[in-house]
């Protein structure tokens, strides 16, 4: 998967860039979006359109692509769901573990469901999983960078995040093609 965790300053940042896993590997993560965890220790500070640089890439046998990147200088550009992407387009969800936190530490499975993508090199997928962790008090974020023509599929694209087996946050991106995307 394109994944990575970068630690700036107490700032956790990570990018989902075309993840995908074998499609049976995972349990369905739909459902209404979920902004605030029960009891309120996470919640979601940011969603939707971002911009951010890609730092380096790292590969990973978990994607379509077969990597995944650092991204650094994370700025939201416009809170939305609803989605205009092309070349380029970053979109995703920053979320914050509450300074009154149980646990200093949470470890978190990002879960992203999204339209089957398949890549040139023989590669598909629909679903992506991981594991991230994140300290009472700091940042985290994933998304999505659009970079490939074989990444250009409309559909629902969405980030579940998992904490002791409870989905904790959930939010879903309506992605269309057809338009012409905010450029940041």
């Amino acid at each position: 998967m394109r994944v990575r965790p970068l630690t700036i300053k107490g700032l956790a940042v990570l990018c989902l860039l075309a993840v995908a896993a074998a499609p049976d590997t995972l349990a369905p993560v739909s459902g209404p979006d979920i902004d605030v965890a029960p009891g309120g220790e996470i919640g979601l500070v940011d969603w939707g359109l971002f911009s951010g640089h890609s730092v380096d890439t790292v590969p990973s046998e978990g994607t379509v692509e077969g990597a995944w990147h650092h991204v650094e200088n994370l700025r939201p550009i416009e809170q939305t769901t609803e989605i205009c992407a092309g070349a380029g387009t970053m979109f995703g969800i920053r979320y914050r573990l509450s300074d009154n936190a149980a646990d200093d530490l949470w470890t978190l499975e990002i879960r992203t469901q999204h339209p089957m993508l398949h890549a040139p090199s023989g590669r598909s997928g629909d679903t992506g999983s991981y594991l991230t962790h994140l300290t009472r008090g700091s940042l985290g974020y994933t998304g999505w960078t659009v970079e490939y023509p074989y990444e250009h599929v409309p559909g629902d694209y969405m980030f579940s995040l998992v904490h002791n087996d409870q989905t904790v946050i959930r939010k879903t991106f309506h992605v269309t093609f057809a338009c012409t995307p905010l450029l940041a």
